[in-house]
């Protein structure tokens, strides 16, 4: 199942995506999932499309100055 994540992806972000999840992450999500690709696809979506803290502080950053 991790090969197919991997190929998923590669396909979708590329090589140089800095939101491309880690392949640390992409194993936490398959021993989540415990063999059932679509939970772990749309797990992996969760996962891409929750804006990190890093992302949350510079968008405040921004806000708060004039």
């Amino acid at each position: 199942m991790k090969k197919g994540l991997q190929y998923v992806v590669d396909r979708r972000f590329g090589a140089t995506s800095k939101l491309k999840p880690s392949r640390e992450t992409l194993e936490q999500v398959t021993e989540h999932c415990g063999g059932d690709i679509r939970g772990a696809l749309m797990t992996l979506q969760f996962v891409c499309s929750s804006p990190s803290s890093t992302q949350l502080e510079k968008k405040r950053r921004k806000t708060d100055t004039p």
